[in-house]
């Protein structure tokens, strides 16, 4: 049973453990042991980037991680999350109560994204969400009943254990029975089988058994989620970009027209780098510009050419860029809404115009 194993022992009448090894379905891994009678589970869990400390002893199970903490024993517990973060996902509130029925809240936020969960459990789980994330579901042993609404899409639940809906344009369709998802022309069968093929814009994704392609403005991707591996490729470069588990390795050195740029996988980040050289038709000089993506969503951007700078931070689709150049600046904010923020530049060259720029979400005003 690799990655577990035990051993009993009739004289002490023991029973001693330890499992260290991929969870199912590419989830994590696991590395615990125990012996029981006593302290029956200790070590730790990795789940989605995060590291759960794992402690079981007589009849309670401990969980502590950073802004995490949950007390379980054979009658209910209860678990406080405080800016728990899991992947791009921040979590924060408390739910609890008995196996038989309990209640709870969680915020949440992803980026620019934010919501609330308020649930209850009796005979069945009711959850009610409000903010970009709104709708109920009820959770019981016959089925799936409720809609869920966000950005982009909705989905309804019901008959059974089926969702459907439309998600940016393509109709959705899980089957939790079946394991199946049908995504417009992809299907995936879990764990993590593929086929058929879809496309996004330029964005070409194609499945073939474990096998995941994408291909988008000369890139070559080939995803194994299922063994938390990935490779890209650049197809006029050099060199290629690996992933595997968790961590970022290799380079492609590629030139498109005149921008000389490298990509770097750099442990836990993605390294972009670029360099062009000055315009002789425009008074522009030379620039460099430098992109940092983490694995865990954040990002962060640095631009310099001669007078013109610019500087942004952020997580997965919010953030803020800062502009700063001879003829003036501004700031923006940038979220899963849209832009929202002021530039204002004077004595732009050849026309001498002034240009006042003010983004609110999807709202432009513009004055030159």
């Amino acid at each position: 049973l690799d990655p577990l194993a035990g051993e009993v022992d009739l004289k002490t009448r023991t029973l001693a453990w330890h499992y260290r090894g991929p969870l199912p379905a590419g989830t994590g891994r696991l590395e615990a042991g125990g012996r029981f009678p006593g302290r029956w589970l200790e070590g730790r869990a990795e789940i989605a980037g995060r590291t759960l400390r794992l402690v079981g002893e007589g009849t309670a199970l401990t969980e502590v991680a950073g802004g995490f903490f949950a007390h379980l024993n054979p009658s209910g517990g209860r678990v406080i999350l405080s800016g728990f973060t899991l992947g791009p996902l921040r979590l924060s509130g408390a739910f609890g109560g008995t196996w038989r029925e309990g209640e709870g809240a969680l915020s949440w936020q992803a980026g620019s994204a934010s919501g609330r969960f308020g649930l209850t459990w009796n005979d069945r789980l009711r959850l009610r969400a409000e903010g970009d994330l709104a709708g109920d579901l009820v959770v019981d042993t016959k089925g799936l009943d409720g809609r869920l609404a966000f950005p982009g899409g909705e989905l309804r639940f019901g008959p059974g254990f089926v969702a459907h809906g439309r998600v940016l344009g393509r109709r959705l369709v899980l089957d939790l029975v079946r394991k199946r998802l049908a995504f417009g022309g992809l299907v995936v069968r879990f764990p993590w089988a593929f086929e058929g093929h879809e496309s996004f814009g330029g964005l070409v994704v194609a499945g073939e058994g474990p096998n995941l392609r994408l291909d988008f403005a000369g890139f070559d991707a080939q995803l194994w989620p299922g063994s938390r591996m990935a490779e890209l490729r650049y197809r006029a470069g050099r060199g290629s970009i690996r992933y595997r588990d968790g961590r970022l390795s290799g380079r492609i050195e590629a030139a498109t027209g005149p921008l000389v740029w490298t990509l770097e996988g750099l442990e836990k980040a993605l390294v972009f780098s670029a360099h062009h050289p000055g315009l002789a038709a425009l008074p522009y000089p030379a620039g460099e510009l430098s992109v940092r993506l983490g694995i865990d969503g954040t990002w962060r951007l640095a631009y310099a050419a001669g007078p013109y700078r610019v500087g942004g931070k952020g997580r997965g689709l919010a953030g803020g860029l800062e502009l700063r150049t001879s003829y003036g600046g501004g700031s923006l904010r940038v979220g899963v809404r849209g832009l929202s923020g002021r530039v204002a530049l004077a004595d732009l060259p050849f026309f001498g115009w002034a240009l006042d720029l003010d983004l609110k979400e999807q709202d432009l005003a513009f004055t030159l």
